[in-house]
């Protein structure tokens, strides 16, 4: 099987620093992560393995890991 990288911005104007993960999803989506992502979060579950999404932490601009993977 190949695999075929795509990479891509969600929001560019994330600071490197990071904000708050749990208080930009509730900006964003304008409700709790686990509401809004409800349907991600039912078959993440369901992974073999399961798939652990987690919105403590800081979300951030991933355009050095981007140039990094390149």
């Amino acid at each position: 099987m190949d695999v075929h990288w795509l990479p891509f911005f969600l929001n560019r104007s994330l600071p490197k620093e990071g904000i708050d993960k749990r208080k930009y999803y509730i900006e964003k989506f304008n409700k709790e992560p686990e509401v809004g992502l409800g349907p991600a979060l039912n078959l993440a579950s369901k992974c073999d393995p399961p798939i652990n999404i987690s919105y403590h932490g800081l979300v951030s601009n991933s355009l050095d890991a981007h140039r990094l993977s390149y």
